[in-house]
């Protein structure tokens, strides 16, 4: 009985500690899963660390002024961000080579970013806007660039716009573009025909496209596709913001890793302030981000003028500082749609096509955008003529605006002439500012021949005196 009981207990030993055994060996089996799992979780995180670490490296400026310029808020609160185009393409490197001071900002863009009501405001500076520099000299505000980095142009447009300026973002737009192939294109609906043979060479009919990466290049620098309208920086400025819509609207319905790859991209042709993180957490508060609806824009109102034989846009500065007002409110930057000259004409940051005003009078468009007027022309002794308005005559570099301008000067007119290669105007107009010159540029219209028209600014022409010949190349 000993014998057997001693066998018994032998046996519940053996199954006892073969259990135990088993149960240990199913420890350290999940242990070392747990352990692997851990390891594995750790080299990811390691390699993202590094690959975020890297991604910012490449981005991320050590500009320590800048730095120092720029205002950092309360965390979710509506801040501002200065965005810029540089200008640095090929061409302007051949010119300057790697000194810097020499560059100028090509595009400025203020951005009002607003994380909490998930609203953005891109607000366009005129590159030409005279302003106090910093050196104490009088210039155009793409001279900040140049005298004061980065830095500068950040101190200039803060007390341009008066707010504080806490993020910056500089992009040399050549390179930039290149993310828009990897987008699958980006979409801008244009509401008239683009014809810039000469320059771009970009050639758009009216409507809804899905532009690559070259084209949406192109179309961020046509401005002489404008040249009927008046300043074509204000047009240019209009599809540059529209682009950028376009590209928000990809970039913010993508995946978190897709996000990322997009930003990796971008990275290689942008210089920030801001960390990936940054701007991860900003494109998360704004994944229900309605471009169409949610993202205003508008420019700096001007008017443009020649000072010492330079051409400058004058700020109007109660309009700008009532558009200021709006935009820090987080107001659209124009009251009504009417007060943005670009309508109808540029590309919208909507997807919707804006509808092209109509002018009743026929001083100005008709529906189908066409210039409309219908002047009688016919013979006219200027001398009995009023002249109250001053005149210039603007055309290309072949002397006919000069000898136009000291014919005039002759009859009596304050007139003077202006030859530059940017004048390359497919038609002949006399434009004049309000209807009290009706008279005088009518005259004048037919005086210098029955291919002249006489028209009534509307708003969409760029008038340095005036009255304004616009002279196709003879």
């Amino acid at each position: 009985m000993a014998h057997k009981d001693h066998a018994l207990s032998r046996e519940r030993s053996l199954d006892y500690y073969s259990g135990e055994r088993a149960k240990r060996s199913r420890r350290k089996l999940a242990l070392g899963i747990v352990v692997t799992i851990a390891l594995i979780l750790c080299a990811v995180s390691v390699a993202v660390g590094m690959y975020v670490t890297n991604v910012n490296a490449s981005m991320n400026t050590n500009d320590e002024e800048l730095l120092a310029s720029l205002k950092k808020g309360a965390k979710n609160e509506p801040f501002y961000l200065l965005l810029l185009g540089a200008d640095k393409g090929e061409e302007r490197y051949e010119d300057i080579g790697e000194d810097e001071s020499l560059y100028r900002a090509d595009s400025i863009i203020l951005c009002r970013i607003d994380p909490t009501n998930i609203k953005a405001t891109l607000v366009s500076i005129h590159r030409d806007l005279y302003v106090e520099l910093e050196d104490g000299t009088d210039g155009k505000i793409n001279a900040a660039y140049s005298i004061g980095g980065p830095a500068g142009m950040v101190r200039q447009v803060s007390k341009l716009a008066g707010v504080d300026i806490s993020h910056y973002a500089e992009i040399d737009f050549d390179s930039f573009m290149q993310i828009i192939d990897e987008l699958g294109g980006v979409e801008v609906t244009l509401p008239t025909d683009i014809s810039d043979p000469d320059y771009t060479g970009l050639e758009l009919s009216a409507g809804t496209h899905t532009l690559n990466a070259h084209d949406a290049l192109m179309l961020s620098r046509s401005r002489h596709a404008y040249d009927e309208y008046g300043d074509g920086d204000l047009y240019r400025a209009a599809n540059q913001r529209a682009i950028i819509a376009s590209m928000l609207r990809k970039i913010l319905a993508q995946s978190p890793h897709d996000m990322l790859a997009s930003i990796t991209t971008l990275s290689k042709s942008l210089t920030t302030d801001m960390t990936v993180d940054e701007i991860l957490t900003i494109a998360a508060q704004f994944r229900d981000f309605n471009t169409e609806t949610d993202l205003y824009s508008g420019m700096t109102p001007s008017e443009p003028e020649m000072i010492d034989e330079v051409y400058y846009e004058i700020l109007d500065v109660p309009v700008w500082t009532e558009m200021m007002q709006r935009v820090d409110a987080g107001e659209p930057p124009f009251s009504t749609e009417d007060d943005d000259i670009t309508a109808g004409i540029a590309s919208s940051t909507s997807k919707e096509s804006p509808i092209r005003r109509t002018i009743a009078d026929g001083n100005g468009t008709d529906a189908n955008g066409t210039l409309a007027t219908s002047k009688p022309k016919g013979s006219v002794d200027l001398s009995q003529v009023s002249k109250n308005g001053s005149v210039m005559i603007a055309g290309y570099p072949d002397g006919t605006a000069t000898t136009w301008a000291e014919e005039l000067s002759e009859l009596g007119f304050d007139a003077s002439g202006y030859e530059d290669t940017e004048f390359t105007f497919d038609r002949n107009l006399v434009v004049y500012a309000d209807e009290s010159l009706a008279e005088e540029a009518e005259a004048i219209a037919q005086y210098l021949g029955d291919d002249f028209e006489a028209i009534l600014n509307d708003g969409s022409f760029m008038l340095m005196s005036d009255i304004v010949v616009r002279v196709m190349p003879q």
